[in-house]
């Protein structure tokens, strides 16, 4: 088969010229596309990180007001710690009355006693740290402990009344221990007696 070209030199040459300009063109714009994809993650990016920013403001607000709420509830649980450690020490204390009458009964006629006072605990009182500053130290608890035991006083006849005396403490269950610390002889009116000094500890 003859393929028949009726038109003219120029007006091949003018189409050629209209494909090549085209394929230029189309070249062109793909790769003005390709160049502008990346800038157009950029914006989308941005946008996303100032949308971001927008909704992690509010978050951060609510953050910062929870924790000075946890630090003003914190502050109550130390002041409430305070006064049950207060309360518990209240609650401890003994119904000295009615331990001196049993003390009382538990005495032989030969021993008499001449004083009587509490042993207080070595860290009976926290202070707070002198190195601190007024609000920590209002927020530390102040512990109010009891007394330790009682410390007896006094004189017997003879050591075997004193020794009863004892054993009769110690068979009372609101002593947990009772120690001789000192003893001695001692004249007393016309004679002599036996001074003593024993610890109860609860």
């Amino acid at each position: 088969m003859i393929s028949v070209n009726l038109l003219s030199a120029e007006t091949v040459l003018s189409q050629r010229c209209s494909r090549r300009i085209r394929t230029w063109t189309a070249t062109a714009l793909i790769a003005a596309i390709l160049a502008a994809v990346p800038v157009s993650l950029d914006i989308v990016n941005s946008a996303r990180a100032a949308v971001f920013e927008g909704r992690t403001k509010p978050l951060l607000q609510e953050s910062n007001a929870s924790q000075a709420k946890l630090s003003t509830l914190t502050n109550q649980c130390s002041e409430l710690a305070t006064q049950i450690s207060r309360a518990d020490s209240l609650r401890r204390k003994r119904c000295w009355s009615g331990l001196l009458q049993l003390i009382g009964t538990q005495m032989p006629a030969e021993v008499w006693l001449t004083d009587i006072a509490t042993i207080q605990a070595e860290s009976q009182t926290t202070y707070p740290d002198q190195t601190t500053d007024d609000k920590n130290k209002a927020s530390q608890p102040v512990m109010l402990d009891g007394p330790q035991g009682i410390r007896l006083t006094g004189y017997s006849i003879e050591h075997e009344q004193l020794y009863e005396f004892m054993s009769s403490l110690k068979a009372m269950t609101q002593f947990g221990n009772v120690e001789l610390e000192q003893t001695g002889t001692e004249p007393v009116l016309q004679g002599t007696a036996v001074r003593f000094v024993l610890r109860c500890d609860w």
